[in-house]
């Protein structure tokens, strides 16, 4: 799975992101972590893996984002 994060403010940020992928399957790597440049972007990978076949929905992704050097943190829910 990869998930791209864009910072459209003017501080850098350092971000945690965390997907909720279907009930059942096996997910590797999240949380996510990187810092991101005001006016840049980070593509964030990790695998996923079912032991069914057939159409799954993911849920919602959760990003903490704390502004650097950590005077602001904020969390979103897409």
């Amino acid at each position: 799975v990869e998930l791209v994060v864009r910072n459209y403010g003017h501080a850098t940020l350092q971000v945690e992101v965390t997907d909720s992928v279907p009930r059942g399957w096996e997910a590797e790597g999240l949380p996510l972590r990187a810092t991101v440049r005001p006016g840049g972007e980070a593509v964030l990978r990790y695998t996923a893996t079912s032991s069914q076949r057939g159409k799954f929905r993911f849920g919602e992704i959760y990003v903490r984002a704390e502004q650097f050097p950590g005077l602001v943190i904020r969390q979103f829910r897409y």
